[in-house]
């Protein structure tokens, strides 16, 4: 798969994603050489384009790292 879009997470270690429909959502981690990370992304699998996530409030979630996610639906 090749990514279409140039808008791309930085790489990471540490992040939690789950598959969520067609999208596998990445949140937090830690990049190299910064701090724990505070950013969501989704890959839509279909068309290999990241966006990255932002909600009402963001402030409010807090970086993680070494945590877990999970989708129910």
């Amino acid at each position: 798969m090749a990514l279409t879009s140039q808008i791309v997470p930085l790489a990471r270690t540490y992040h939690a994603s789950c598959l969520v429909g067609r999208f596998m959502v990445v949140l937090g981690g830690e990049a190299a050489l910064l701090a724990d990370l505070q950013d969501v992304w989704a890959l839509d699998l279909e068309t290999a384009r990241w966006t990255q996530l932002t909600f009402t409030n963001m402030e409010a979630f807090h970086a993680k790292r070494f945590h877990t996610a999970s989708a129910v639906s």
